[in-house]
């Protein structure tokens, strides 16, 4: 366990709760880390709590100095940490190592000028670059925002979203080519307050000269302007982050686990009487969902309702494969299901903890291994622990029944037509478009199937459906 100095305390508490860009020094006074927040405090705040990832623990025991940027906006600390990160190339910023992955935006130089973002900026005379960013849902945002502000085309996963639909003769007048990019930059430089300003200058200067159209036109630039300021650009994704690193902590602590939960794997089962049983995995990495790893089975040994069978299946399975072993096995059922998932868990490693979750009065299962039993665990609803893993396991059960709908609905789809020899997908399909229902097709007479089909599958189709009652 790390304990903070008492001089990086006085650090944190004296951060705002404002948007901003913060530093980590070493005792070397180097940039070692540089991160953006919605609300500095939280955000550092976060970096320090105890149990740590060896990647954290090491980055924060390095770290002897805390400095931050207040900025204006959350967009202006967005477009700020690129450009320090890109200027210190601090150590702890491991991700901006390689950033192949990471996104630019690409502004194509023309009449209405086109916006894309791209993974691998080719420099030319007619193109202008921002970035990189790591953060590819906030910089999204961001554009989204911009297209209300300037005359700009945004290509956004192939398709042109075209913000306003501007005059050719009211964007010369607006945005006369000498300031046009000149403005975009202040935009990605984060300086709304700055783009405000002069618009509000051009809107007065209109005004005076009587022109009124024009001047309308930067007052509601000036309301878009006033809104970017105000919009949360990255807040949701960042405050879940806060929530689940609180929530981490608390579990280990009052399930009394052997491990930091860092990677948590989720098991559900989902079947009707048995039939198309599947059983799903979610993966959880540092209290954040990570799809890469999600797994879905098929029952295939077990028959009828059992459902710690397939749970015992769905374990067996997956502990096949010895990669990405979790630190936490949580499973949707109670003592019963717990102990079935401890036999199998216990084969593979000792040092893995397993709790179990029972839906009716949410209470946690654990398993004491010192003394033998099982033990309940009662938490209050606004618990951080509870909340998090109810979100954890309500997530393992949505995606364990949107596999069992479509296995269903894939048996649903099968009918009697496809047994029938010669009738193929596309045949099936003419014959319900046209008849609607087996019932109908059974009921019509020879020529009308033979007018869609031909007489040779007509009279097959007949003759098979005469035997059915």
């Amino acid at each position: 366990m790390y304990e903070t100095s008492d001089k990086v305390k006085q650090q944190i508490i004296n951060l705002p709760h404002k948007p901003g860009v913060y530093f980590f020094y070493d005792q070397g006074r180097h940039v070692i880390y540089i991160g953006k927040a919605a609300d500095l405090k939280e955000r550092v705040n976060s970096h320090f709590r105890n149990p740590l990832s060896a990647r954290d623990f090491n980055k924060v025991k390095n770290t002897e100095k805390i400095t931050s940027i207040e900025c204006q906006s959350e967009i202006e600390a967005l477009f700020l940490e690129p450009e320090f990160i890109k200027r210190y190339q601090p150590k702890y910023n491991v991700e901006w190592k390689d950033n192949k992955n990471f996104l630019y935006v690409e502004i194509k130089k023309d009449n209405i000028p086109e916006i894309k973002l791209v993974r691998k900026p080719y420099k030319k005379p007619s193109m202008v670059f921002y970035g990189p960013y790591v953060d590819s849902k906030a910089i999204r945002r961001a554009l989204r925002l911009l297209t209300r502000i300037f005359p700009i085309k945004y290509s956004e996963r192939g398709a042109f979203r075209p913000g306003i639909r501007w005059h050719q003769e009211i964007i010369e007048k607006m945005f006369p080519k000498a300031n046009f990019y000149r403005r975009i930059k202040l935009f990605f430089q984060g300086k709304v307050g700055k783009l405000i300003k002069e618009f509000q200058d051009e809107m007065n200067q209109s005004v005076k000269h009587q022109q009124f159209e024009k001047a309308a036109l930067f007052r509601d630039r000036i309301k878009a302007l006033v809104h970017v300021k105000e919009t949360a650009i990255f807040r949701k994704e960042e405050s879940e982050s806060i929530k689940a690193d609180q929530g981490l902590i608390e579990l280990k602590k009052v399930l009394k686990l052997k491990n930091f939960p860092n990677l948590i794997e989720a098991y559900d089962i989902s079947n009707i009487f048995g039939s198309e049983a599947v059983g799903s995995i979610v993966y959880f990495k540092g209290g954040v969902s990570d799809k890469s790893n999600y797994k879905r089975f098929r029952i295939r040994l077990v028959k009828g309702i059992n459902d710690y069978g397939m749970m015992k299946e769905v374990l067996d399975r997956r502990f096949n494969n010895k990669k990405n072993i979790p630190d936490l096995v949580l499973i949707d059922g109670g003592k019963g299901h717990l102990g079935v998932a401890l036999k199998t868990v216990r084969n593979i490693s000792d040092k893995i903890d397993v709790v179990s979750i029972a839906k009716r009065e949410e209470e946690l299962f654990i398993h004491d291994d010192g003394k033998g039993i099982f033990e309940k665990v009662i938490l209050a609803k606004n618990n951080s622990a509870l909340l998090l893993i109810q979100r954890i396991r309500d997530e393992a059960h949505r995606f364990a029944i949107t596999y069992h709908r479509l296995l269903r609905a894939k048996k649903t789809r099968h009918s009697v037509l496809d047994d029938i020899g010669g009738v193929g997908r596309i045949t099936k399909n003419k014959l319900i478009k046209e008849f609607k229902t087996i019932e109908n097709i059974k009921k019509a007479p020879l020529n009308e199937l033979r007018s869609i089909v031909g007489q040779k599958i007509a009279i097959k189709i007949k003759e098979s459906l005469g035997k059915i009652k």
